[in-house]
């Protein structure tokens, strides 16, 4: 599918969006469409608007002008909180620090996205078990996140973004932080998860390695995506 196609069956889409710091452009018409079940890889330089897009794709961010959808609804006339729990419901976040809150073990931080959805307590833990064995730190989840390398800690925020299951992951830089060896496992993990539950997953990346991964690779460049060309 082309850049700014979108249908029905697109897990998130942006139209034309523009957004401005003050007087700064971040975004100038910017069109992304990310298919369900696809794995998009975004690239571009720094400062070309490629995590203020993922923001806005996920309802951090509200564009100036321009539509959002996810899953086929518009967002622009959603509130605060209604953005926020389509958010929790829908998407799965990893980010290149992987941003696990420090004073929760292992286990708490994967169980808070199931507590948050008002699962019972038994049920997040037993869940979050579950994913901690899939992504490989089954005897970790007792341990605060000081005490865990680089890599498992971003293992447990791939096993933290995909333990409820959203259909869509965003992942920014996932393994920027990363020794090759270790950037390699994460995201293998992380694809293959999400590719084995049927979510959809953006991955925006510096990195053409981890971009190799992906079904489709777009560019942004000044705000806006460069026109996919078929060769």
């Amino acid at each position: 599918m082309t850049v700014g196609a979108t249908s029905l069956d697109d897990a998130v889409s942006a139209v034309d969006l523009h957004l401005s710091f003050g007087a700064t452009p971040a975004l100038r018409g910017a069109d992304l469409t990310l298919a369900a079940g696809e794995v998009l890889a975004l690239m571009g330089p720094s400062g070309s608007g490629k995590s203020t897009l993922l923001y806005c794709l996920a309802g951090i961010l509200r564009p100036d002008r321009g539509e959002v959808r996810v899953l086929g609804r518009p967002t622009a006339d959603l509130t605060e909180r209604s953005r926020s729990e389509l958010r929790l419901r829908t998407m799965g976040f990893v980010l290149q620090g992987g941003e696990l809150v420090p004073e929760l073990t292992i286990s708490e931080n994967v169980a808070l996205p199931l507590q948050l959805l008002g699962t019972s307590h038994r049920e997040s833990v037993e869940r979050a078990a579950a994913m901690l064995e899939t992504v490989g730190l089954g005897g970790a989840g007792a341990r605060r996140t000081g005490a865990v390398s680089g890599g498992e800690a971003q293992r447990a925020a791939v096993a933290r973004a995909l333990v409820h299951e959203p259909e869509i992951v965003l992942a920014d830089e996932p393994t920027g932080a990363l020794d090759t060896v270790n950037g390699e496992q994460v995201l293998d993990l992380l694809l293959t998860t999400a590719r084995a539950r049927g979510a959809s997953v953006l991955l925006v990346t510096h990195d053409h390695r981890v971009a190799a991964h992906a079904d489709r690779v777009a560019v942004m460049r000044d705000g806006a995506l460069v026109p996919e060309r078929t060769t």
